[in-house]
This record gives structure tokens, C-alpha cells and sequence, in this order.
């Protein structure tokens, strides 16, 4: 007899900075679950997402999740067309033999949705939503998704959320295993969390960023997007406390809500073959460097959480190798015995899980809207913004400046490493334009 396959339940996040968890050292904000989840498995440290040419980054973010593609490639025909050439994730373990099943948010085609999943219920098809009126639709298998079938719940979205994927696990009957993929709209904006986490954070309590500045200090040409109009200029730190506040309490109620699912899982007996995976679409800013969105390239924003836990992966252990949030689609394959789809960008972290010495890559290119662009190694990392032709460059030490507040492009004994960096971003990731074509290059 053949062992039984590991089910997997993906929760994916809105908005989640990586730092912005109690064990990552944030110890204002209480994320029991999560530090749950990372000392009984396995962290990466460094995963980032691929950007995107669209302002609401979370498009091509997840389609690149779906998908193992970088995002030029993930996306096809239209905003959010996910490329119907390209199996995708759930897609993929359902036709290996997987239920799947949709919970949340879906901020891609409809088409896209109907193929990666067997069934599905409470889905958000949008980007964003007041959290205590979502509305939501059943999951539709002629594939139409009729607008008639959309019910408006008054439900805070983490728990409607939470409460579908705890009865999917409770109601579940059948032999095969299942891919539970739960995606939630916090902590996005509106920051309205339910008084009952609102309270653990006192505004005046919370410490603002170290990197925190009232505006920044050039034109990202972001400044007239949504997520930037929140709050006003300039950005004082009683705001910033506030934002934060709301933000920890919306991350802490989510935390609250993955920790009955794994509660429903424990009570089935099915925690220990389940493989965990938690991640987001990106990061944001709530304060730093005088942004509070995600429309840029600093390491709050690029950066993304990314937990596994279960069958074959360490427990205890954070890896500093440079991953993307889409290496997760290998590894879940691997992971769980079934074949790695051909052509995929993403490559799979398991070498890694087994020898820590082992690397992928030895850098991470990322951009945002073609005219900020951004390559990181280990240590050093240079950010190319372009915006109405004034180019500015910054070379950051993340060693030294984790915050990155120190631009060390001038500084002539690191010259090397702003050639070397600066060649890597030329050569950019397989297929992403040419230099010729991008606006981050004329000038360089």
C-alpha cells in the first residue's frame, strides 16, 4: 500500500510585512499561531515576490504564486489573466489526484479560478473590501460565476473566512487527500480589526519604525496612489502609531483565526500529514521611509513571510537563502511526491530544507511599475528608481542597515559592488525587457 500523500492548507495574506510577527522581532504584535508554526517548522528568512507592472502589486504577486513564473510570464491577455497556458498550483495537485478547494480571496481571472479548483466556498472575487460586508460567492463548477450567486456578509472577513475552511475540514469525507487554500483580505486596508484585538495595541504604545520619515526623500510617483492617500503629508509619528496599532490588530486577529483551522485539523487527526504553508502577495510600508504602501522596492515592502511546516520539513530551522514566495509551488510538489511541472521559473527549496549550505540563486531581482528596479544578494542590494527622468540610485548594506537608511552610492570604496550589482540588474531575469526597454536604463 502506497503511504497516504500529506493534504496542504496555504493560508496567503494581504499586505503582511515579513518583519511584522513576534518571532521575526516584533514583539509588540502577538502572533501566537504563526510563532507556532515557525519554531515546529521551517522559515525563510529572505523570500520576496517578482513586482509587477500594476499598481495593485497583489495581481501579478499572485499570479506568479500560481503559476512558479515571473509575473511577464504569469500573466497573459489581460490585467489579471493568469496565463491559460501555464497550469497552476491547485490546478496542479488536483489533476495529481488532490481536492482542492478555494476559500478568499481571488484577485485574478475567473476562468483561472474555475480551473485551479474542485470546489470552494466564501470567495472574494476582488482586490479589496470593507472586512465586515464582503461579499462573497460559492465556488461555480459550469464556471460561469454568475453576479446573482454574490451574498454580502457582515461576518470581520477573517472569521468568515476562517469558520468555511474549518467546516471544509470538519465535513470532509473523502479518500483523497485536499489542497485547503485560504487567502484573506487582512491585513489590508480598511485597518478595522475587531475591537477585541484593537485594544492590545494603545497607539501612543507602539514604537515607530526606525527608518520612519515624514515623507521620502525623492518622487517614487506614487505619492497620488491609493494605499499613499490614507494619511496625509507629512507623515507625523502619531499616525504612523496609529496606522500600526490597527495594523498589529488586524495581523493578531488573523493570527487568532488560522489557529482554529489547525485546531480543526488537530481534532481530525490530520495536523500531523497536513503540510502548512503561510505567505503573502507582499509586504507594505506603514510608515517606513515615508510610505505606507507597497508600491516600491525596499526590503518591508519586497519581502514576504514565508513559513512551512509538516511531513519533510525541519522543525526549528530559518534559512537566509534568497527564495521567492513562488518557490513554494516545487516545493509543496516535492514535498508531497508528485511531479514538478516542466518550465517553471520557481525552483524547489527541499535541497535546501535538507542541507542549509545548499543555495539557489545568489540574487533576487524585483521591481515595481518598470520604473523602480532592484537586485539584492546576500549582503548588498542596489535600488534603480527612474521617475519622470531623474534617476536616483541607492546602495544599501543590509548587513550593516537592515532598514536600509545609509545610501552608501557615493561612497567610493563600494564602487565594486555597485558595478557588479548594477550587472545583474542589466541582465535581468530570464525574459523580463530588455534594458533598452525600461525607463530604469536610459540614463544608465
Amino acid at each position: 500500500m502506497k503511504p497516504k500523500k500529506p493534504n496542504i492548507v496555504m493560508f496567503v495574506a494581504d499586505d503582511h510585512e515579513s518583519c511584522a510577527m513576534n518571532w521575526a522581532g516584533c514583539s509588540e504584535v502577538r502572533t501566537p499561531t504563526l510563532d507556532r508554526i515557525a519554531r515546529g517548522g521551517s522559515v525563510f528568512t529572505r523570500a520576496y515576490h517578482n513586482g509587477g507592472y500594476d499598481d495593485a502589486v497583489c495581481i501579478p504577486a499572485r499570479a506568479s504564486l500560481f503559476t512558479g513564473m515571473y509575473n511577464h510570464m504569469a500573466l497573459a491577455g489581460g490585467r489579471d489573466v493568469i496565463n491559460p497556458e501555464r497550469v497552476t498550483l491547485t490546478e496542479h495537485f488536483k489533476n495529481a489526484g488532490y481536492h482542492s478547494y478555494m476559500v478568499g480571496k481571488w484577485h485574478n481571472d475567473l476562468k483561472s479560478l474555475h480551473r485551479s479548483f474542485s470546489d470552494g466556498e466564501a470567495i472574494f472575487a476582488g482586490g479589496m473590501h470593507d472586512h465586515y460586508s464582503t461579499p462573497v460567492r460559492p465556488f461555480d463548477p459550469s464556471g460561469e460565476f454568475p453576479e446573482s450567486d454574490i451574498t454580502v456578509s457582515d461576518t470581520y472577513s477573517v472569521d468568515l473566512f476562517c469558520n468555511t475552511a474549518v467546516d471544509f475540514i470538519e465535513n470532509y469525507q473523502q479518500n483523497q487527500p485536499f489542497f485547503l487554500y485560504t487567502a484573506f483580505t487582512a491585513p489590508h486596508d480598511p485597518r478595522t480589526p475587531p475591537k477585541e484585538f484593537l485594544d492590545h495595541y494603545p497607539p501612543q504604545t507602539v514604537r515607530v519604525p526606525n527608518n520612519y520619515a515624514d515623507e521620502h526623500p525623492f518622487d517614487l510617483d506614487v505619492r497620488d496612489i491609493r494605499d499613499e492617500c490614507l494619511a496625509p503629508y507629512p507623515r507625523t509619528p502619531e499616525r504612523i502609531q496609529e496606522e500600526l496599532a490597527a495594523y498589529y490588530g488586524m495581523i493578531e486577529s488573523m493570527d487568532s483565526g488560522i489557529a482554529r483551522v489547525l485546531a480543526a485539523l488537530e481534532a481530525r487527526g490530520e495536523l500531523d500529514n497536513t503540510i502548512i504553508v503561510y505567505t503573502g502577495d507582499h509586504g507594505l510600508a506603514v510608515g517606513q521611509h515615508g510610505l505606507l504602501g507597497k508600491q516600491n522596492v525596499y526590503e518591508h515592502s519586497a519581502r514576504v513571510p514565508l513559513l512551512l511546516s509538516g511531513p519533510g520539513v525541519p522543525k526549528g530551522e530559518a534559512y537566509e537563502a534568497l527564495a521567492y514566495t513562488w518557490d513554494s509551488f516545487p516545493t509543496l510538489c516535492e514535498l508531497s511526491g508528485i511531479d514538478i511541472p516542466d518550465g517553471l521559473h520557481a525552483q524547489s527549496l527541499v535541497p535546501i530544507l535538507k542541507d542549509p549550505a545548499q543555495t539557489n540563486r545568489d540574487h533576487i531581482c524585483t521591481h515595481y511599475m518598470g520604473y523602480h528596479r532592484m537586485v539584492t544578494e546576500d549582503r548588498w542590494k542596489l535600488i534603480f528608481t527612474n521617475v519622470h527622468g531623474k534617476p536616483h540610485q541607492q546602495l544599501f548594506d543590509l548587513l550593516e542597515d537592515p532598514d536600509e537608511t545609509e545610501n552608501l552610492i557615493d561612497s567610493p570604496e563600494h564602487q565594486k559592488h555597485l558595478k557588479r550589482l548594477l550587472a545583474k540588474m542589466k541582465a535581468s531575469p530570464e525574459g523580463l525587457p530588455r534594458p533598452s526597454k525600461d525607463p530604469c536604463y536610459a540614463t544608465s
